[in-house]
């Protein structure tokens, strides 16, 4: 998100999911659902099949945040 310029308030009015609840998912301590992951990549203008190739990754916490904030 760093990339996009958007604050985690701007990425919850623009996908839907709670500003809580992205808060959890970019920290790693909640796996977000696949259709959270995919909304992102549409807002942030990331390519949906790298993000969502991390997401099938089992047991990794916070590898989406390591992929969109680098």
């Amino acid at each position: 998100m760093d990339r996009s310029g958007l604050s985690v308030a701007s990425v919850s009015d623009r996908t839907g999911y709670s500003k809580t609840s992205w808060e959890r998912y970019l920290n790693g301590r909640l796996l977000a659902p696949k259709g959270a992951i995919v909304a992102l990549a549409e807002v942030t203008g990331t390519n949906p099949l790298h993000l969502t190739t991390m997401w099938s990754w089992p047991n990794v916490p916070g590898a989406v945040r390591r992929c969109v904030m680098t």
